[in-house]
């Protein structure tokens, strides 16, 4: 299935990774999803699950699109 799984992320607090979400369809929904766990982090790397290239950053706050273009 093609755009299926496309990313991966990283959540961090104080530049300790907190969580790690290896397949992730939704960023926005991941990220509504921790704040629901109460995870606590201050930004987020997203990477291309299949290169491992960095796509984007973001600070807790910040809108974090479903499908970050690549």
């Amino acid at each position: 299935m093609i755009n299926k799984n496309d990313y991966s992320m990283s959540f961090y607090l104080d530049h300790t990774r907190v969580l790690f979400l290896e397949y992730v369809h939704n960023c926005y929904a991941a990220s509504q999803w921790t704040t629901q766990k109460n995870i606590i982090w201050d930004y987020v790397i997203i990477y291309n699950r299949r290169s491992r290239l960095k796509i984007d950053h973001f600070r807790i706050g910040q809108f974090i699109p479903s499908k970050p273009k690549y």
